[in-house]
């Protein structure tokens, strides 16, 4: 599986732990995969992603 593809499953995993008041289980799940990308920031996927990491605080 592609890393921005794992990411993107991750993201909506962590947007329905969101909706559950999961927060830090939200943001545990979704900082190290997005945190592993040094380029392609730019992309859709993780675009998405740093809104949702920046949403949970």
């Amino acid at each position: 599986m592609s890393e921005i593809k794992r990411c993107l499953e991750q993201k909506h995993l962590a947007q329905l732990w969101q909706q559950q008041a999961r927060v830090e289980e939200a943001r545990g799940l979704l900082t190290p995969i997005y945190d592993w990308f040094t380029e392609g920031l730019d992309t859709w996927e993780l675009k998405q992603a740093k809104s949702l990491l920046e949403a949970l605080g």
